[in-house]
C-alpha cells in the first residue's frame, strides 16, 4: 500500500465508479506506484463486472491518471496489466525538505547509537565478547587505525580483558 498514493487519488474529482477503481489501484500500489492487477481480480473485489472495471480504468488512463502495460503470458494471451499510477513529481523544494528531514533524523539515530556506545564503554561490567558482539561491526567500519590505538591503549593501561 503506498500512503503517497492513496492521499493523491482521494485529492481527485471523480466519479463514484472511476474514485472507488482509483483508490483501489492506489490501495494496492506498491512505492513505485505499480500495481500488478488483473481486471476480473479488481471486478470481483468491486462487485462489479470486467466489462466496467476495463472501462473504468481506459477512462483513468485517457484522463492522465495511469498508464498500462498489457503482460502477456505463454502464447502471447494478455494475463493482466502494469498499472503505474501518474502521480506528479515532487517540486525541487519537496525533495530538498524531505532529504533534509532524513538527514536530521539520521543525525539522531547516530546521537543516539554513540550515546549507546559510550555508555557500554564506560559500563566496567561488559565483558570483552558482549562489547564485541554489540559493537564490533560499528567498530570495523571506523578508521582501523584508532581502532589499534584504543586497544593499544587499553593494554597500557593494562585494563583486565573483557573490561573495555
Amino acid at each position: 500500500m503506498s500512503v503517497k498514493a492513496l492521499t493523491w487519488a482521494r485529492s481527485k474529482s471523480l466519479s463514484p465508479h472511476l474514485m472507488s477503481v482509483l483508490l483501489l489501484l492506489a490501495d494496492r500500489a506498491n512505492r513505485r506506484h505499480e500495481v500488478w492487477v488483473n481486471n476480473r481480480t479488481l471486478a470481483e473485489t468491486l462487485k462489479r463486472d470486467m466489462r466496467s472495471v476495463r472501462r473504468n480504468i481506459e477512462a483513468l488512463e485517457a484522463q492522465g491518471l495511469l498508464k498500462r502495460e498489457p503482460r502477456k503470458g505463454r502464447g502471447g494471451r494478455q494475463t493482466s496489466n502494469l498499472v503505474t499510477l501518474l502521480l506528479p513529481e515532487p517540486s525541487a523544494e519537496d525533495a530538498q525538505a524531505a532529504e533534509i528531514a532524513e538527514l536530521e533524523k539520521w543525525d539522531e539515530d547516530n546521537q543516539a547509537m554513540v550515546a549507546a556506545f559510550n555508555k557500554d564503554v564506560s559500563n566496567a561490567d561488559i565483558t570483552a565478547p558482549e562489547f564485541w558482539k554489540r559493537w564490533g561491526k560499528v567498530l570495523v567500519l571506523r578508521d582501523p587505525e584508532k581502532v589499534l590505538a584504543d586497544a593499544k591503549e587499553a593494554a597500557e593501561l593494562k585494563v583486565p580483558p573483557g573490561q573495555w
